[in-house]
């Protein structure tokens, strides 16, 4: 039985999750010069690189080859670091072509923010605000003796039932503050690639750290992902907050000049 307290919260989260990134753009819009067309070009970028390459790797390896899926299911450590791996190089591989190729270099901390912003912000829509309304949506369903039009397994329906059970109001909300500071890392990678792009002769020593920033704060999600870690919104969010305080760091402090350049890489 899903509480009103907990339909409400999720609710309420799913508008947050929808209004973070676009609240983010009106408010840094005018203050940092904010091209829209380097927005999209993140938002572009997340799709083609995450849902379509991304997922076509997944699904070769995870469905349709049945002994790899057969070996990754039943080891979770290598399934974590598969998951946290992939994700790492294929959103910076295509962060580096954004912002290597397509976007419209801008003076200052234009450029990278609007990218970030792009690409943070359609995955807390994507990622956060659909996941979230599909699942109440499931809940509610399965609750009003509907659940068959799901067309999933009895395990499935189950474990929705176990999750939505368990919800309220709070409990509910405990996302909110996750997807803001995975747009704040979001970012932050972006600054870091952009890094990648803006000195030519470090550029692979770059997108390498951006690699590995990644893959580190994917790693505990991996391991949730795969049942060797109890899940922790906490330590999740102290994690994406605590690796975009160090990349930030990190730029200041090696010649950040190079960050706000606006001309052409080599």
């Amino acid at each position: 039985m899903i509480s009103n307290g907990a339909i409400a919260g999720m609710l309420l989260l799913t508008l947050f999750e929808l209004a973070l990134p676009i609240v983010a753009y009106i408010v840094l819009r005018r203050r940092a010069a904010l091209r829209i067309h380097n927005v999209l070009v993140g938002v572009g970028v997340f799709v083609v690189f995450v849902f379509l390459l991304q997922g076509a790797v997944h699904a070769v390896f995870l469905r349709l080859n049945v002994t790899t899926a057969a070996w990754l299911v039943t080891h979770p450590l290598p399934f974590a670091i598969y998951i946290a791996l992939t994700a790492a190089l294929f959103e910076e591989t295509g962060r580096f072509v954004g912002n290597r190729f397509l976007v419209r270099r801008d003076p200052g901390v234009a450029t990278p923010l609007a990218y970030g912003l792009g690409h943070g912000g359609i995955e807390c829509i994507l990622v956060g605000a659909f996941s979230t309304a599909s699942l109440l949506v499931m809940g509610l369903l399965v609750q009003s003796g509907h659940g068959e039009v799901l067309k999933l397994p009895p395990e499935s329906i189950e474990q929705i039932k176990m999750h939505l059970g368990a919800a309220n109001f709070f409990n509910s909300l405990v996302g909110g503050p996750e997807r803001a500071s995975g747009l704040v890392f979001q970012i932050a990678l972006s600054f870091l690639v952009w890094r990648a792009v803006t000195a030519p002769r470090l550029r692979l020593l770059w997108w390498l750290a951006a690699v590995g920033a990644h893959f580190a704060i994917n790693l505990p999600a991996g391991l949730v992902q795969a049942g060797v870690l109890a899940p922790s919104v906490i330590l999740l969010e102290a994690g994406y907050l605590a690796a975009a305080s160090l990349i930030v760091t990190m730029l200041v402090r090696t010649r950040g000049q190079l960050l706000l350049a606006p001309g052409r890489a080599g």
